[in-house]
Order: C-alpha cells, then sequence, then structure tokens
C-alpha cells in the first residue's frame, strides 16, 4: 500500500507527502520507522534537508514537511519569487498520495496555508484531524475543497446547503454535514474495534485534581483583576450578548489564567497591570550578585543573554520556515 515503485494503474510511483506541524516531525518519521516492517525511506523537506532537484523527491516513499514550508513555497510559486534551484519543488510534482494530519490547520479558506494545500498535485488524498471543525460548520469547506469532493469543493454550494443553514437551523446543518461526510470519512473512537479486536488497548482513565491556594500578596492582585474581568461579563450578559462577544470572553479567560502564571503578563494598553517595582526579587538578585561577585560579572552575564536572544532573532529572520502564518 505504502511502497513506492510497485505496479499500480494509474500510478507507477507511490510517494506519499505528508504535511504536519512542525513540532511533529521527527516523531511522524519515527513512527514510521517503527511501526511498519517494510523499512520506508523517509526524507523530512524542511529547512536546508531539501533536494536540488524535484524528481529526487519520487525517490522516497514518504516526504514529511511542514505547514509553514508548503504555505511558503507556494507563495513563491504565486509571485515568481522562486527562482533558486530548490525552491518550491513540492508543486513542481504530483504525489501519489497527499496526507494532511492536524488538517483543521487549514479551516481558513482565505490564507496561503488553506490554498496552498488545495494547490497540491496528487493521486489520493487523506485528512487526519480529532478536531475538524472549531468555530463554525464552516470550516469544514476548506477540508472538502482540499480532498476535491465533487459538488461540495465549490463554496457556493457548501456555502448554500450547510454553511447558510447555520445561522437559522444549526442542528439542519449538522445533520446534512453528518450526511455528507459519511459518505467518505472513516471515524476511529478508543473502542472501536477490528476484526472483533479493539484497535487499541488504554488503560482507564485517572483524573486527579490538585488544587492550589493564592499567598496573601497573589490575592491581592488576582482579586481586583478578576472583578473588572467580571463586570465586563456582567455587562455582556446583561446585554444578552455574551455568544455575539465570545471572543472577548475567551480572552478575558485568559487573562485570569496569564495572572496565575505571573501579574507582568497582564497587560492594558501596553502597560502592565502591575508595575516593576521590584516586588519578584529582580533587583534584589542583581545587587546580591554585585556585592557577592562584582559588576563585572553582572555585566558580562547581561551581553551575553543578549547576544543570545539577537543571535535568535537574525536566525528566525533569515530561516525561509521561520514564519508562523496567523489563521485567524
Amino acid at each position: 500500500m505504502m511502497m513506492n515503485h510497485r505496479p499500480d494503474k494509474k500510478c507507477s510511483l507511490r510517494t506519499t507527502l505528508i504535511i504536519v506541524p512542525a513540532a511533529l516531525l521527527d516523531q511522524w518519521k519515527l513512527e514510521l520507522e517503527l511501526k511498519t516492517n517494510v523499512s520506508p525511506k523517509c526524507l523530512i523537506y524542511h529547512g536546508s534537508k531539501k533536494p536540488k532537484q524535484a524528481t529526487e523527491l519520487l525517490k522516497y516513499d514518504f516526504i514529511l514537511t511542514t505547514y509553514g514550508t508548503m504555505s511558503h513555497e507556494w507563495s513563491n510559486t504565486q509571485s515568481n519569487k522562486g527562482t533558486r534551484r530548490h525552491d518550491n519543488w513540492l508543486f513542481e510534482v504530483e504525489f501519489y498520495r497527499v496526507v494532511l494530519d492536524e488538517a483543521h490547520c487549514i479551516r481558513n479558506k482565505q490564507t496561503n496555508m488553506s490554498q496552498a494545500a488545495t494547490a497540491l498535485k496528487s493521486t489520493y488524498r487523506w485528512c487526519l484531524s480529532g478536531t475538524p471543525f472549531i468555530n463554525s460548520v464552516r470550516d469544514f469547506y476548506s477540508l472538502f475543497r482540499f480532498l476535491h469532493i465533487p459538488y461540495w469543493s465549490e463554496y457556493q454550494n457548501f456555502d448554500s446547503r450547510i454553511g447558510k443553514l447555520e445561522g437559522n437551523n444549526p442542528l439542519g446543518a449538522i445533520h446534512q454535514l453528518q450526511n455528507v461526510l459519511r459518505s467518505f470519512t472513516i471515524r476511529r473512537k478508543k473502542d472501536s474495534k477490528l476484526k472483533g479486536k479493539v484497535l487499541v488497548e488504554l488503560p482507564p482513565k485517572t483524573i486527579t485534581l490538585q488544587y492550589l491556594e493564592f499567598s496573601v500578596e497573589e490575592r491581592e492582585i488576582y482579586n481586583p483583576i478578576e472583578n473588572k474581568i467580571q463586570m465586563k461579563f456582567n455587562r455582556f450578559l446583561k446585554a444578552g450578548t455574551v455568544l455575539r462577544n465570545y471572543s472577548h470572553v475567551l480572552a478575558m479567560l485568559l487573562r485570569l489564567r496569564q495572572c496565575c502564571v505571573h501579574p507582568w503578563l497582564i497587560q492594558e494598553e501596553g502597560l502592565t497591570f502591575i508595575t516593576a517595582d521590584g516586588t519578584d526579587g529582580a533587583d534584589e538578585v542583581l545587587k546580591r550578585a554585585r556585592d557577592l561577585i562584582s559588576d563585572e560579572f553582572v555585566r558580562k552575564v547581561k551581553d551575553k543573554f543578549l547576544k543570545q536572544a539577537l543571535s535568535r532573532l537574525k536566525a528566525e529572520r533569515a530561516s525561509q520556515d521561520a514564519a508562523v502564518e496567523i489563521e485567524e
């Protein structure tokens, strides 16, 4: 099924391209090597690890790359900037199979990432996701477009039959969507069975709640912020506009979570709720270091961390894959 260079009526080469978040590249490669018994040839197509010719891609069974790399190469093909010999190979060849892991990453149909995935050439297409939609049933459209589902890959058809229905009849939109998905979706749950056996034997889930108490100082910081946010939420509740402002509600919850980490993470109009008055002990630590060692030591440590930060910034600007596309 997966090995390259096997006879097939439609395609003589069977290279599979797998698009994954950058953090999962090595994990996917390890799984392919450990969970198969055919020793597949895998290439991580990312950063400087790219062949010099497009045809070299077809020598591998699996090509692993990131959404950022794919999006960057597609942008180059659209702006005619891909002039170097190792640029944009993903869009120069036709793969046997393209697999999107965490496929909900392309849910916004207007992003380069979503359009790039659709532009890839392949015989077969798979989407893998545990959360295929997040904000609305319209999130499914990008998956349908990528999969080239007849009729439903046209946005006008999808929106008129499913998207617009969500506003007036959400349950009807879900039922319509389920009817469409049933024809080409395989759903795997923890209790799913194959030939009478459970696919994956999982131990029972154990949940342990550990409650932590604020110190007196932490409570003095947290309570005013919580009261301020509670007042904002009460205004939404009184006006009946909670759902309309759900993004603001989520942002307010995030502020409370950030405050639990460190109050300096909470900013409003560029200023922190809590000013830097030395309560975190930073000034005391610096003074102690100067007294016990020397001012020269403190200066060298500061210079060292500054150089490291500047070096990381320079590397990120130089890397073609450093930019992360904002979905929302």
